[in-house]
Parts: structure tokens; sequence; C-alpha cells
């Protein structure tokens, strides 16, 4: 049996994980060195880029079960544009807390395409607050803080492809939810349910 040649793991974890953030567990760095060519270095982020405003240090994710969301915002259709469901953007978030004007703040598991780019970036978690959305369906109705961490961990951990026209923010939530799965935050029916509703839109 031919073995892969594959990159000495410590060189790989530097690529795509600097140091200053939580560590990628070995298992992860195996499944980006094995396709090296389809996925971006440390998650799309470059030295040029800058991390998007994040407010987790004035409202941080309490401890007590939240229910977690599935939220779908259809594309913008631009002048002589068509759009389909497979241009809506989705995330992952729960609320925790709201401004004194009453503006709900959440924290939110993505990727996005930043301006001037084009390719998509995975920033980790970001607390912001809450943007006008399509649809916004509930996966599960209580997730411990603890389990939130570990949602939170999986999500920091899910690389980004290189752009090809096909994979997009809805194929990475997938990715997340299949992992999620396999750890027992979510269940298979629960997480397919979400997708469900919000497929169409």
């Amino acid at each position: 049996m031919e073995l892969l040649n594959l990159p000495d793991i410590r060189l790989v974890r530097a690529q795509y994980w600097p140091s200053g953030r939580a560590q990628l567990t070995n298992i992860a760095l195996l499944s980006i060195m094995a396709n090296a060519d389809t996925y971006l270095p440390n998650f799309g982020q470059t030295k040029k880029m800058h991390r998007p405003v994040d407010i987790d240090h004035l409202y941080p994710d309490p401890d007590a079960d939240l229910p977690i969301l599935l939220i779908a915002t259809k594309a913008t259709v631009l002048p002589g544009g068509k759009v389909t469901p497979k241009d809506s953007h989705w995330k992952l978030a729960w609320r925790v807390g709201k401004t004194h004007t009453g503006v709900q703040i959440q924290r939110e598991l993505h990727v996005i395409r930043d301006v001037g780019l084009n390719h998509l970036t995975n920033w980790g978690p970001l607390t912001k607050s809450c943007e006008e959305y399509t649809k916004a369906v509930e996966v599960t109705p209580r997730m411990s803080l603890v389990n939130r961490r570990r949602l939170e961990k999986i999500a920091a951990e899910t690389p980004v492809r290189k752009p090809d026209g096909l994979w997009n923010c809805q194929n990475w939530i997938r990715t997340v939810f299949e992992a999620a799965e396999k750890q027992g935050l979510f269940t298979y029916r629960e997480w397919t349910s979400a997708i469900a509703v919000v497929t169409n839109i």
C-alpha cells in the first residue's frame, strides 16, 4: 500500500492555526493535510485582514441552557442579477443578552466573505448585535454552556475550502452539524429538520 506523502504535522499546525488561538486536534490537522489543495491556510485569514468586531467581553456567554438557532438570510438581488436559495447565508447563533435599547446580542458561528476578497473566512465564534434575517429555526431548545463551548471548538476547527463556485457557508454549516452530531451535541433529526426549514429560503 502506498503511503501518503504528508508534511510534518508541526509545520501544518503552524500554518493553519498560528499561536495565540486554541490548538487544532491532530485528527483535524490530518484531515487538512490530506486535502491541502482543497482548503485555505489559516481558515482564510491573512495578516492584512482585520478580525471583525467582537463584543464578547461586554456580553459574556451566560452559564445557562440556551436554544441554538439556525439563521438564514436571503441574498440581496443586484440589478439584473438572480439569486437562488443556495446563495442564502446560514449561521448558527444563540442569544446572550440585550443592549439598554433592547437590541438582541448573539453569539455567532459562520464563515463570511470580507469585502474585496473572493473567498470565505472562518474567524471563529463572534458576539455581535443581531442583524436582520429571513428565517430562524430552533435546532435544539437547550444547550449548556459547556456544550456550547464544545460546539464553538468544532466550528473554530472546521476549515474553509478554496473558492470553487460551489462550496459555501451552507456546506460549512453542514460539516459543523455532522461533527457536532458525532459528539452528541445534536441528533441527526434535529439538525436535518432545521436545515429542511431553511433550504428553500
